[in-house]
């Protein structure tokens, strides 16, 4: 992943996480190097101690070899593998705090349902917009109502599932952000998902549930999204706004499928 960050020419990574990438990475390799060099001190001094065969010597060097690189590497990368959770504090959510929006001139459960803890919303094509005077395109979607927020750093959870059939909307989306309507866009695409319409995050997701977390980090200007614990994108957002979180089906163009979408369940908000 470092690798990956440090190559990348799309601007989509701020110069201070770059360096911070690259010391950590150097700091890494440096400290490798000097594990191997105790390892085979340590496994020299074994040899002496016990009078070993040097075929026996050759064959427990290598396998003590990894094993101490896995764990030493395990530690290591540790704030990459940990959960992204570690660290925030969970924001108390109540029913309040989920609006449903959905075409203006139906009934909320000709487009929503709520059972078993799980949230289906689906939307069509041709349905009008939430609202009689806007222009906007059919949308079934939560917007968690309460937690608008223009500093911090916030965080979305969920575990959503899309239907094979469901291609071109938007399941996920961060609301807002200077001279744009949002910050940020996932979009299921053929049961891949997107970041608006091009950069890929992940394939294969029709059908199965997968954990999202989006982290923004509004101070620091930047987007981090999760999928099923481990990171896939960072990016920079699109400066301050009022921002908030959203998912469900939004029909935004092009090439939406006529029949959108998409289940949630253990919606959670976070903040540091």
């Amino acid at each position: 992943m470092v690798h990956l960050c440090l190559t990348r020419r799309d601007g989509k990574i701020s110069e201070p996480l770059a360096n911070e990438l690259r010391t950590r990475n150097i700091a890494f390799q440096e400290r490798v190097d000097e594990l191997e060099e105790y390892l085979y001190l340590c496994l020299a001094t074994t040899k002496r101690a016990k009078d070993l065969e040097d075929q026996e010597l050759k064959k427990m060097r290598p396998s003590h070899l990894i094993l101490c690189l896995i764990l030493f590497y395990i530690i290591e990368i540790d704030c990459v593998c940990a959960d992204p959770i570690d660290g925030f504090t969970i924001v108390p959510l109540t029913e309040s705090n989920f609006e449903i929006q959905k075409p203006y001139d139906k009934l909320l459960e000709g487009r929503y349902s709520f059972t078993d803890g799980i949230r289906r919303l689906w939307v069509y094509a041709d349905d009008r917009p939430h609202e009689p005077d806007s222009k906007t395109m059919p949308r079934t979607e939560i917007r968690i109502r309460g937690l608008d927020y223009s500093s911090g750093v916030w965080q979305f959870e969920g575990y959503g599932f899309v239907p094979n059939g469901t291609s071109g909307a938007i399941v996920l989306q961060i609301h807002g952000g200077m001279g744009h309507a949002t910050t940020l866009i996932l979009r299921m695409y053929e049961g891949d998902i997107r970041y608006y319409l091009h950069d890929l995050i992940a394939t294969n997701l029709y059908d199965k549930w997968f954990r999202v977390n989006v982290i923004h980090n509004r101070d620091q200007g930047i987007v981090e999204v999760y999928l099923d614990g481990t990171l896939k994108l960072v990016t920079q957002d699109r400066g301050p706004g009022d921002l908030y979180f959203k998912c469900g089906v939004y029909a935004a163009p092009p090439n939406v499928s006529y029949y959108m979408e998409s289940r949630w369940k253990d919606i959670k908000i976070y903040k540091k």
